[in-house]
């Protein structure tokens, strides 16, 4: 596809409007960079895109992933663009490129007043019906998607307050609005549950026995700072005599061992 229409009322959007305001017209400019990528693999049929996050970021050249995912957030608003992550790669639906297609211009102006109105007609008509049943198809598989997100995001959920519970004794919901809301924010930056036993296990650690031990809960643990908090190491908080006491029954473990070792000797 070797250009796109670029529609003189764009700018009336309420979606593009939208994203005038959050990210002002930087934000539209890289919108319109971004339909030109698209346009750029589109093959005429096939609307249907995977591109890994890394060449988005690349191609609309955002500093943060929060801005690259705070974009694709706004694209997905337009009508005709339907945008979810899968890990690392962003699965697209751009049927908006159905209804920005044209041929090359200087051969559209030449043969524009050759094609005769019958056909002009059937060519639009075709192109809405292609339109409508994409649309249609693509609605079906979306729900399904959905569906199937909501599920996976749910069990993860489950397990990371169940893993919350256990560790501080509190009876944390799964199905609470801080646990579906928290939980699955972080979960659609594409992290595990792994990653979330971590900062849990960190934060406890800081945290228990002291004046911050009242924050060990969702809003705290997985909200805005959940990124600073995966990248701290966990701390050794065990007082000076907990350590010696140790020391002493790991030298008493070995002494008791001696003896063996010298008969093996």
């Amino acid at each position: 596809m070797k250009w796109i229409k670029h529609y003189c009322d764009a700018k009336n959007s309420e979606a593009l409007s939208q994203l005038v305001d959050k990210l002002g017209f930087e934000g539209y400019g890289r919108y319109w960079r971004f339909l030109e990528y698209l346009g750029s693999l589109f093959d005429g049929e096939d609307t249907f895109f995977r591109i890994p996050r890394q060449i988005i970021r690349e191609t609309i050249r955002v500093r943060s992933w929060n801005d690259c995912q705070s974009f694709i957030d706004h694209c997905g608003n337009v009508p005709g663009m339907i945008v979810n992550r899968s890990g690392n790669v962003y699965e697209i639906k751009a049927d908006i490129l159905l209804d920005l297609i044209g041929r090359d211009f200087k051969k559209a102006r030449s043969e524009r007043g050759q094609t005769a109105p019958k056909i002009k007609n059937k060519i639009k008509n075709k192109i809405k019906n292609k339109i409508k049943d994409k649309k249609s198809s693509l609605s079906e598989k979306y729900d399904d998607m959905v569906s199937e997100n909501d599920k996976s995001a749910d069990e993860l959920a489950a397990s990371v307050i169940d893993y919350l519970n256990e560790a501080t004794g509190c009876k944390f919901r799964p199905s609470g609005y801080q646990a579906t809301t928290f939980i699955k924010a972080r979960a659609k930056e594409g992290y595990s549950l792994e990653d979330f036993k971590k900062v849990i296990d960190i934060k406890y650690s800081e945290w228990v026995g002291t004046k911050f031990e009242k924050y060990l809960v969702p809003k705290t643990l997985f909200g805005n700072n959940f990124e600073n908090y995966i990248n701290q190491s966990l701390e050794d908080n065990r007082t000076p005599i907990e350590k010696v006491c140790e020391l002493l029954k790991a030298s008493d473990e070995i002494g008791k061992k001696m003896p063996s070792i010298f008969e093996d000797l």
